[in-house]
């Protein structure tokens, strides 16, 4: 299963009644190019994230035949809230337009295996440029609730599959363990769906940021932003929490990037420390860590190719089962796992 997310689709029907090469050149033909990327890289077992704005319609019936454009694509897909969004509407009317094709979060969470993911549109935060205390302090509130419910419920999904215990405190004590997870299961990985970046347009923290924090938010993925100035100032983490600003106009060409950079290097990392072997037997090529690497600070993998052996760090072994496709598999000598 892999990971991949996207925002800010800005579909607008076929042909399109709102081009949106208006915006720049970099957007001409924006939907066929997504469309074939997706079509290209993502399989049906994998998810994907389209995190707001992702039809212009303004009622959800005219709204259906994007959003059934998206539904024929590969993968387990979810959708959030963008403030251009207007034809959101009741889970229950969004389920039934689209017959349960796509999968409507606001405000909710769930879990597949050890990751957790859920979210809502988010908002601007105080001392924004754009934040008029007047008329955004309610609905700042208001989606900091709907986070924090998301949260919560991703929480619970954990703990249902057996992923983490139950309460926070221990939460919080077993994602500072990552490494100790054993072999029967993994650690857990939180991944927080916004429209909006979680701080206002001088990265100050808000409570979007507290949030990440009592949460244990590993992966914090968000739209909105399309200019250049917003690209460069967002950082690559906030606290221990990483960030993904996803537009679209910065991922047209490069659905995967999200997914290889980002997911993929730490299952593959917490597999090969569970002993697990990673091949291709017709290629004869192998991956694996040796029992002696353990538990010490650095340790260091086995590449084997054709009965040549080769000592690589655990980085590079994860990007190379990545970039040779290699999968979990039974070793001629050791068999499935390595120790």
């Amino acid at each position: 299963m892999k990971i991949f997310a996207i925002g800010d689709l800005h579909f607008s029907g076929e042909p399109p009644t709102k081009p949106m090469d208006v915006f720049g050149p970099h957007w001409q033909n924006h939907r066929e190019r997504i469309i074939a990327a997706w079509r290209e890289q993502v399989s049906d077992d994998d998810i994907v994230f389209v995190v707001g704005d992702t039809s212009w319609a303004l009622r959800l019936a005219e709204a259906v035949s994007d959003l059934k454009a998206i539904a024929q694509l590969p993968g387990q897909i979810y959708l959030i809230r963008g403030n251009h969004d207007y034809w959101w509407s009741s889970a229950k009317k969004m389920d039934t337009a689209m017959q349960q094709e796509l999968t409507f979060l606001q405000g909710h969470g769930t879990a597949i295996d050890h990751i957790a993911f859920g979210g809502t549109r988010g908002y601007l935060c105080p001392n924004d440029t754009s934040f008029d205390e007047a008329a955004d302090t309610s609905i700042y509130a208001r989606e900091l609730l709907r986070t924090e419910a998301a949260l919560q419920e991703m929480e619970q999904a954990l703990r249902k599959n057996g992923s983490v215990t139950s309460t926070t405190e221990t939460v919080a004590t077993q994602a500072d363990n990552n490494v100790a997870a054993s072999s029967s299961a993994h650690a857990p990985i939180r991944i927080l769906l916004l429209h909006y970046p979680p701080f206002n347009d001088k990265n100050e923290p808000s409570g979007f940021t507290e949030l990440l924090e009592k949460y244990k938010v590993d992966h914090c993925i968000f739209g909105h932003l399309h200019d250049k100035n917003s690209f460069d100032r967002i950082p690559e983490t906030f606290g221990n929490t990483k960030l993904h600003l996803v537009s679209a106009d910065i991922w047209i060409s490069n659905l995967n990037k999200f997914y290889k950079e980002l997911f993929m290097s730490r299952i593959h990392r917490e597999h090969l420390q569970a002993g697990y072997i990673f091949g291709d037997i017709a290629n004869e090529e192998y991956i694996y860590l040796p029992a002696g690497e353990v538990g010490v600070d650095s340790p260091m993998c086995v590449l084997e190719r054709h009965g040549n052996y080769e000592d690589v760090s655990l980085d590079e072994a994860t990007h190379l089962i990545d970039t040779l496709s290699l999968k979990p598999c039974s070793h001629p000598k050791l068999g499935k796992r390595s120790f």
